[in-house]
């Protein structure tokens, strides 16, 4: 990708919920043609982390520590940091993701409080003086992720309701996502508790 890159269309995402100023977390939906290759970079929110849920086409993210790619049916998060990805959605493709940014202060109330081994990234960027770059790993949709995906757009609540419908599904989401799986079934099979955040809180 070179800097020359147009980016995606004003028109191509729409906000459907909240801001990253309050209540900490902003939901958006992305559905657009590419007619050529785009610099997706230019649409994250600084010193935030963000989960994509990808539906359709191909993108991928580079950060000097490695880089990721998501195809179609993928999902994976990543640190924003300031303006330190390098980021692309290939031309040629219809593409569809939501995405579920996340700020700080946000991911540092709801899961410091809930315990358990935080992901690696996701610690370093609740934790660290500094809101770090980086890339988690991509792995392929739920059926579960994949069904909120395609509701996100369309919710089935009242009018009225949908602020506490959007919020409930962004916490759903990083509860699952925000947190190291597998050190979580290590912990559980040896009996001990805890975890890298709860033990630099001590």
């Amino acid at each position: 990708m070179d800097g020359r890159a147009s980016q995606p269309p004003p028109s191509s995402s729409r906000r459907l919920y909240g801001n990253l100023d309050e209540p900490g977390v902003c939901i958006e939906w992305h559905d657009f043609e590419a007619g050529e290759t785009l610099d997706w970079a230019g649409s994250f929110h600084a010193e935030s982390l963000e989960l994509r849920l990808n539906l359709a086409g191909n993108g991928f993210i580079h950060h000097r520590a490695g880089s990721v790619s998501f195809e179609p049916l993928t999902a994976g998060c990543y640190a924003t940091g300031k303006s330190e990805l390098r980021a692309c959605l290939m031309a040629g493709e219809r593409h569809q993701f939501i995405t579920v940014g996340f700020s700080r202060r946000f991911l540092r109330h709801h899961l410091l409080q809930g315990g358990g081994a935080l992901h690696p990234l996701v610690e370093r960027v609740v934790l660290d003086a500094v809101c770090p770059a980086g890339v988690g790993p991509v792995r392929r949709l739920t059926s579960e992720q994949e069904q909120l995906a395609r509701q996100m757009p369309h919710p089935p609540s009242f009018q009225g309701a949908r602020r506490l419908w959007y919020q409930g599904k962004a916490l759903q989401l990083i509860a699952r996502d925000g947190h190291d799986h597998s050190a979580i079934s290590a912990e559980a099979a040896h009996g001990t508790g805890g975890g890298a955040a709860q033990e630099r809180q001590t």
